[in-house]
């Protein structure tokens, strides 16, 4: 099968299982029967047998390097599904890891008892306190050092850097971006390039930062059983940064939540800020998340373009996002 075949969508499982068909001779690890796919919203995921299989085959190849670098180094404080192998193949770079038997959290955190449930939060404000105070050694900091200094020239390049595309220069590529893009509505953009002015001296990516950020660290990425989390998993956003940047996300999914259960959820926020009050510690931080926000919300709509009028896509859409955002920042108190 030719995956390069427009009839073949690079996402499907198809042209997922003629990448690992072409890989498989270089794998550490066989398979007889066909593995499981696994739902990845960056990467094809297989699980073959006790193994988490994660294939990289768009944007920075090298992303899957760093961050089997770090996984490697990680202390016992901060969770995680441990590096079997790791690797890359002609335009494939590849990670295999040990399965964490468990609950994805983001399937299960609303049924969980709300006592519970705020356990469960405090043990994520102290991995996330670990992370920020881990001093990785000199190769993984090196490699994170490396990966900030590095200015990506060209919208494809900006959307493969970093989830969170700041400094705000890259931000301003990607929205002129978006401006030709089907669907988009250009009075919409229009107004976020003045947000993103406006904001522009609230970026804290115009400075150095020494804090390991997580970069992903929502609900989908942690494994839980019993009450207890297992693994925080993903790390292939990770970079150096502020700590609040590990707020966006969060908010992001919680937004999306109220909207689908149409009545107000668990104080997930409320409770992180009591259990690791240094993650809200900027005097800048509406500003701060606002930016965030809109710097997740444009590369989506990028990487992503909408292939339908906003009208005809449900309201977490990212383009119902960004017209919000438009108006105003993130709630998050």
């Amino acid at each position: 099968m030719n995956v390069q075949d427009d009839s073949v969508p690079l996402w499907s499982r198809e042209a997922a299982y003629a990448r690992l068909l072409r890989l498989q001779p270089t794998l550490p690890i066989t398979f007889r029967s066909d593995p499981l796919f696994m739902e990845s919203n960056s990467n094809d995921a297989w699980l073959i047998g006790d193994a988490v299989l994660r294939v990289c085959w768009r944007g920075d190849r090298a992303r899957f390097i760093r961050e089997a670098h770090l996984v490697a180094a990680l202390p016992p404080s901060i969770p995680h599904a441990s590096l079997m192998d790791f690797g890359s193949y002609e335009d494939l770079t590849w990670t295999l890891h040990e399965r964490v038997a468990g609950e994805v959290l983001s399937d299960v955190w609303l049924d969980l008892p709300p006592a519970v449930l705020r356990d469960v939060i405090a043990q994520f404000a102290s991995i996330l306190a670990a992370l920020h105070a881990w001093s990785p050694p000199a190769d993984v900091d090196l490699l994170l050092t490396d990966h900030a200094r590095v200015t990506p020239h060209g919208i494809e390049a900006i959307v493969d850097a970093d989830i969170i595309p700041l400094p705000v220069p890259r931000l301003l590529a990607l929205v002129e971006a978006a401006k030709g893009l089907e669907h988009v509505d250009a009075a919409v953009i229009a107004s976020i390039a003045n947000r993103v002015r406006e904001l522009a001296s609230a970026d804290p990516f115009a400075t150095s930062w020494l804090h390991v950020v997580h970069g992903d660290a929502v609900f989908v990425n942690m494994i839980v059983h019993d009450g207890q989390i297992k693994a925080l998993l993903d790390f292939e956003w990770a970079r150096k940064g502020p700590r609040d940047l590990e707020l966006v996300s969060l908010i992001r999914m919680l937004e999306d939540a109220r909207t689908l259960q149409g009545h107000e959820i668990p104080p997930v926020i409320q409770w992180l800020q009591e259990d690791y009050p240094q993650l809200f510690e900027s005097p800048d931080l509406d500003r701060r998340l606002w930016l965030y926000a809109l710097a997740y919300t444009v590369r989506a709509i990028v990487f992503w373009p909408p292939d339908r009028p906003e009208t005809e896509l449900f309201n977490v859409h990212q383009l119902h996002r960004l017209r919000r955002l438009s108006k105003a920042g993130m709630e998050w108190y």
